[in-house]
């Protein structure tokens, strides 16, 4: 079993290999979650084929899981027409901030 809390795009390219030798996965990393819809695709296909698990879960709104949540929903029948909200409060305070009196990337750093 592969245990991966880190936000790394390295580790999260090799989540299909990870599949391929016959591991279990469990991922907080939100980088293989959020990649093009190809690359997702391949890792749950990757992890299908090999009858082994990938678990996985985000967290938005101060730390609110909501994979789970929107899986459960869906489950039961509901049509998800939208989501809205601020789903990241680093990014929020960001451009709040932002005037363009700073420039942005000073404000990131």
């Amino acid at each position: 079993m592969v245990l991966d809390v880190t936000a790394s795009a390295a580790l999260a390219e090799r989540y299909v290999s990870i599949a391929e030798h016959g591991l279990h996965l469990i991922s907080a990393n939100k980088v293989a979650g959020s990649a093009p819809s190809n690359d997702y695709h391949a890792v749950q296909d990757a992890f299908s084929k090999t009858g082994r698990h990938w678990l996985y879960n985000a967290t938005v709104g101060a730390g609110l899981p909501i994979n789970h949540t929107v899986r459960d929903l869906r489950e039961s029948g509901d049509d998800i027409v939208a989501l809205s909200g601020i789903f990241s409060g680093t990014l929020s305070w960001l451009f709040q901030q932002f005037d363009g009196s700073v420039p942005f990337a000073e404000l990131v750093t």
